[in-house]
């Protein structure tokens, strides 16, 4: 990869940094630079000031102007630099004083220039705010540090001179009773230290601030007000500083009246929040401590620091601190003082019921003289290193790629044979990383090696573990890996792309950010192994409107295809075609080097998109319309047998023709069977015809809703999706078109031969024969009064037999054989009916119909007196009703429609 002379500038600046110590600046500036490179002046000047807009250099607006390398500085002086540009030299001398020194003053804090850095640089700044700082409250559980702390902030603003070293540190224990003599006290000091012709520094600290009343945050704001009122007229001889110790953030606790004047607002962490690497850090500072009381050697058991550093404490630190005291002298008891081991056993019993069973060897003890913190994470760091900084060589991307790959493969190396990471820890991460490739390696077709869910897995589990170190490395190489990340975009975009959608995949189901260096990573590792897939002639697309269209039709294409030949975009139905177009161009300008494209759409009027594709990315363009999938793969195939465009679309054009076949509903024939007496009595109907039946026909026997057909009659569903060869029932809901048999019809035989008609297609002449004998036994006029109803057949004929023969002397008429067969099959149902108070309610001019047939009632009241007695049941005129109904049409109408259908 080429260099150019500004590349080399950055490269000599960031050599020589390293050695800056503001003895000697005059090689920082333009003119020693460009002698040394051996370019003009204002060439140098030039990209000096170019490499300042960009925050890789700072810049010192002297006479010289002055040029330091940033990421050097900040590396040598562990401070991150300003971004605006300093005065002088001394401006960044002072900068340097400041902030070195103050990293150099918590070296007693565990995670001071880690989790905690940023807080302890806000809390600094805050504290050493002039004239007199700004009130800050930090808060979180006990034991968390906070007064240690604050305390080493205090010492620390001091020892820099920001205060005085006369100033008086007031440190006030608060209660939930003690708020009143604290306010008295407080006053009285106030009183008495403070003078107008002197000025006097004090510094208040207040521990468990949430008990504060509300008398005492009023009196403490109206400090803060008086402060903030005295830095406006600049009198400096009233001095204040004010720090409040909470375990609760301020809005669960704190009153307007002071909240108004906190300015800011810390968290400490509590023990379980920190990186794994701040708690072996805390676990091993309170052990040394402990150690230094013993006169011999100690040693602790690994077993034993992995269950400190996984427990759970009440109050944090302090918590933790006595368990270790427990388990020092369960060891001195236990053992040899001047060789003193401490084991697993030694652990308090809270510690020890949350100890993890393993089947895996970790025993081994520590050194307690020899221990170092996170070599570990040092070592993988450097391989980080190591693999970011292949990029600043002068190589070709090809050969920097080459490179990196080793690189990688050295940390792979690392993390399968030297970093032992127990299987069961990433046990988990494994299983979805490694399910989720299976499913991307289907999607996209690329070769993965088989450690690579391994290994990606290991440094996810890595970054979370050390996360502290990791995300000071990430601050501190940030601008390198978004350089290198903007160069693999643009170079390797296929592999880019691929790793794109892992990150997405990884993001949506670990639910946590994927690194850029991981990113960098991958793309180097998936480029290696998938380098000549995208080397084709032609890329293709497919565009459509919907939400997964063309995804959808691409998933399919590829999978058949075996290969990952096309992208998908899915576009909105209310899209605009300006809006399609400039997707499109961003989306192909991302994909094409220099390849051919073919987009397929499934609209016409998106042809018109391939002049301006083809004229903004300079580029030859085919469009195909009216996609599918068979369109697709037949384009997909010519594609990878490398045709050229032109062909592809001759092809895709002469094969695209569309066919059809047309193929008319087909409607299942159909008997129907109905009961006014509802559903119940229509499905033994039905059961009582199929028995009868000698074989399984090929037609449906159904049943339907009386009251529904007699509604909608031939606008009934029943009739647009079936062809109804005859309806048949104990009562006729009169469909126009269609044929209806009576069941008293079947009883007395006169039906059987239109049944046989209809039947004969669907049954031999044996069968036939069989089917109307089976007829004649099982249809007679007890046997099927027998099936469709629940009561005795013999009684209840023998009943209602003399219940219409008193009915036809009282009207003085007398009913047909065929009529009064099913007057006596619809009187049996009616019986039923009422006994199971499932009797027919509603009728239609009721009113007008008990006005009118007054004798009628009477006289069916009158001869079913009997009947009704002994079912011990009453007669609704509603059912009167549809008898005197049913006995018209009984008389008046055909028992069998036989009006041709149309």
């Amino acid at each position: 990869m080429n260099r150019s002379t500004k590349d080399l500038i950055d490269d000599y600046l960031y050599s020589i940094t390293a050695t800056q110590d503001f003895s000697n600046n005059q090689p920082f500036t333009a003119a020693a630079i460009s002698a040394q490179l051996h370019v003009s002046r204002s060439l140098a000047s030039k990209y000096l000031n170019e490499l300042a807009k960009e925050g890789k250099v700072i810049k010192v607006s002297s006479r010289p102007v002055y040029f330091f390398h940033r990421k050097k500085m900040e590396e040598k002086y562990t401070s991150k630099f300003q971004e605006e540009d300093f005065y002088d030299l001394e401006e960044v001398k002072q900068f340097v004083k400041d902030h070195y020194q103050q990293s150099k003053g918590f070296e007693n804090i565990v995670g001071y220039d880690l989790s905690l850095a940023k807080t302890i640089k806000r809390f600094s700044e805050a504290f050493e705010y002039p004239p007199c700082g700004l009130p800050i409250l930090l808060y979180g559980q006990r034991g968390t540090g906070k007064s240690l702390l604050t305390d080493t902030i205090i010492k620390n603003a001091i020892q820099k001179g920001k205060v005085s070293s006369h100033a008086k540190v007031m440190r006030f224990e608060v209660s939930d009773t003690n708020s009143d003599e604290i306010q008295c006290e407080l006053k009285q000091t106030l009183q008495k230290e403070y003078r107008l012709d002197q000025a006097e520094e004090m510094i208040l600290v207040f521990r468990h601030a949430q008990y504060l009343s509300e008398s005492l945050q009023e009196y403490i704001g109206s400090l803060l007000k008086e402060m903030r009122d005295y830095q406006q007229v600049r009198l400096r001889n009233r001095i204040l500083r004010i720090i409040l110790l909470a375990e609760k953030e301020m809005t669960s606790w704190m009153s307007e009246s002071l909240m108004k004047y906190i300015v800011l607002s810390l968290y400490c962490s509590s023990f379980q929040e920190k990186s794994v690497e701040e708690k072996e850090e805390l676990v091993m500072r309170f052990i040394q401590s402990e150690a230094q009381k013993i006169d011999g050697k100690v040693s602790l058991s690994v077993m034993a620091l992995r269950a400190l550093i996984n427990g759970e404490y009440k109050q944090n630190a302090r918590t933790l601190q006595s368990y270790i005291k427990i388990m020092f002298a369960s060891a001195i008891k236990r053992g040899n003082k001047e060789q003193l081991q401490i084991q697993i056993v030694d652990l308090p019993e809270e510690l020890l019921k949350t100890l993890p069973v393993t089947a895996q060897e970790n025993g081994g003890y520590l050194n307690l003289d020899t221990y170092h913190r996170n070599s570990k994470i040092e070592y993988i760091l450097n391989y980080f290193d190591q693999i970011i900084h292949v990029f600043d060589t002068k190589d070709d991307i090809e050969k920097v790629m080459e490179n990196a790959k080793k690189n990688i493969d050295l940390l792979n190396d690392h993390l399968s044979y030297k970093q032992k990471i127990l299987g069961s820890e990433v046990k988990n991460i494994e299983v979805l990383v490694s399910n989720l490739l299976e499913l991307l390696s289907r999607h996209r077709y690329v070769n993965l090696p088989g450690n690579f869910s391994t290994v990606i897995s290991r440094i996810l589990y890595l970054e979370e573990l050390y996360a502290s170190s990791v995300e000071k490395w990430n601050e501190k190489n940030q601008k390198t890996m978004d350089a290198i990340y903007a160069l693999l975009q643009d170079e390797v975009t296929y592999a880019a792309m691929t790793v794109d959608e892992i990150r997405h995949l990884l993001q949506t189901n670990l639910e946590r950010k994927v690194s850029t260096f991981l990113w960098i990573y991958m793309v180097i590792y998936i480029n290696y192994y998938n380098a000549e897939l995208p080397k084709r002639k032609a890329l293709g697309i497919i565009l459509c409107h919907g939400y997964s269209t063309a995804t959808s039709i691409a998933d399919a294409t590829n999978t058949m295809l075996q290969s990952y030949v096309f992208d998908a975009l899915d576009m909105p139905l209310d899209v605009t075609q300006e809006e399609i177009r400039e997707e499109l161009i961003r989306h192909l300008g991302r994909m094409n080097k220099g390849m051919d494209v073919i987009v397929m759409v499934d609209m016409g009027s998106l042809e018109i998109l391939g002049k301006d594709v083809a004229s903004s990315l300079q580029c030859n363009i085919g469009v195909i319309n009216n996609v599918s999938t068979a369109l697709a793969l037949n384009v997909g195939s010519l594609i990878l047998q490398e045709e050229n465009i032109e062909k592809i679309l001759e092809k895709a054009s002469a094969s695209s023709q569309a066919k059809f076949t047309a193929f008319k509903k087909q409607r299942k024939d159909t008997i129907l069977f109905v009961s006014e007496s509802g559903l119940h009595m229509a499905q033994r109907m039905r059961d009582f015809f199929e028995n009868s039946l000698p074989t399984t026909l090929a037609l449906n026997l159904e049943v339907c809703d009386f009251g529904e057909m007699i509604a909608q009659g031939k606008n009934h569903e029943v009739f647009n999706n079936k062809n109804i060869l005859f309806i048949t029932g104990t009562a006729n809901p009169h469909v126009n078109e269609e044929v209806f048999i009576s069941l008293e019809g079947i009883i007395s035989g006169s039906n059987t031969q239109i049944i046989t008609q209809i039947l004969k297609d669907y049954m031999d002449p044996d069968q036939i024969d069989t089917f109307l004998n089976n007829i004649r036994k099982s249809f007679t006029l007890q046997n099927v009064v027998g099936h469709l109803t629940i009561l005795n057949p013999k009684i209840l004929l023998d009943d209602v037999t003399s219940a219409i023969d008193r009915l036809q002397d009282l009207l003085g008429y007398q009913f047909n054989g065929r009529s009064l067969t099913g007057i006596y099959i619809h009187v049996c149902c009616l019986m039923e009916r009422l006994v199971t108070k499932t009797q027919i309610e509603q009728y239609d001019n009721l009113d007008l119909f008990e006005k009118n047939n007054k004798s009628f009632i009477k006289c069916v009241n009158e001869s079913f007196r009997d009947i009704l007695k002994r079912y011990n049941v009453q007669l609704p005129v509603s059912e009167i009703a549809y008898l005197a109904d049913f006995m018209v049409y009984g008389e008046r109408k055909k028992e069998v429609q036989t009006n041709e259908k149309k």
